[in-house]
């Protein structure tokens, strides 16, 4: 009876064996130009990911991957989990949990928000003639930054739009008249008039809309949507994942990146430590 048993075990030992084999051998027997996809991925259209993906999830035994095999195909299975449609997500989503990375939590696609224009048509107004018309929207200007010294910020948003309509494209005035909607809670109008901005285009109007993101004018409305589409305004925060490697390392690549943010006006909402230990970059 024990010699029976033992029969039993050995082969049910090289049915599971054969079972490994058979499984990668179907990989490698399916797998076509997958692995030329995987390492193309920034380039790779999204229905040959898909295609790759699915061929690796259905024969792909992952067992023994090492790590670099694993952030191999870790790369491709994000963009497709990012930029994909609801049931390629889901499917890189399943081969991300299978080599033991857990998909991050999707961030708002800006991209997408900022395609859909929510003023149009396109503010081109002719800008006016002589030097005139500039020197007194400048002063009307000085006038609403005096109010808004003393606070008075419905009185400054007054000069700042009589500022525009004496000079439609005075860069300054646009700005302040949009601190002004942002201070008194107006996402609409005041992304209205970074929009403005945008759509003016000069590199004065451009650095004011930057300078937006960190302003302290816009604290209010800086999580609308209204404002996050006029200026790609996120909310960043920051995580040391190299636990392992020594936090005092970790620490400064952190104020390293954050002095980097800030210099192209991205605020760094918050800081903390990775609860992952990370062996490859992840955004």
């Amino acid at each position: 009876m024990g010699r029976r048993k033992g029969i039993w075990l050995v082969a049910a030992l090289l049915v599971g064996f054969c079972g490994v084999a058979q499984a990668a051998d179907k990989w490698a027997a399916r797998k076509g130009d997958c692995e030329d996809t995987f390492a193309g991925y920034k380039k790779a259209k999204l229905g040959s990911l898909e295609r790759c993906t699915l061929i690796w999830e259905t024969y792909k035994d992952v067992r023994d991957l090492n790590d670099a095999q694993r952030a191999f195909v870790a790369a491709p299975f994000l963009r497709l989990y990012y930029e994909g449609s609801s049931k390629q997500s889901l499917l890189a989503k399943n081969a991300l949990k299978r080599i033991g990375v857990d998909a991050p939590k999707k961030m708002p696609k800006v991209a997408s928000i900022l395609e859909k224009r929510p003023y149009t048509p396109k503010y081109n107004p002719p800008a006016p003639k002589g030097k005139g018309a500039l020197k007194k929207a400048k002063a009307l200007n000085g006038k609403g930054f005096k109010a808004y010294k003393k606070k008075d910020y419905a009185k400054a948003l007054k000069y700042y739009l009589d500022a525009v309509k004496v000079h439609p494209t005075f860069e300054t005035a646009l700005y302040n008249a949009a601190c002004m909607y942002g201070v008194k809670g107006n996402a609409k109008d005041a992304a209205k008039y970074l929009w403005h901005l945008k759509d003016i285009g000069t590199k004065a109007a451009l650095t004011y809309v930057n300078k937006a993101r960190m302003d302290g004018d816009f604290q209010s409305i800086r999580n609308t949507d209204e404002f996050k589409a006029a200026t790609g305004y996120v909310k960043l925060k920051l995580l040391n994942g190299l636990v392992d490697m020594g936090t005092e390392f970790g620490e400064a690549e952190l104020k390293k990146l954050k002095k980097n943010l800030e210099k192209i006006k991205y605020p760094v909402a918050d800081e903390g430590k990775d609860k992952h230990q990370r062996k490859f970059p992840i955004v």
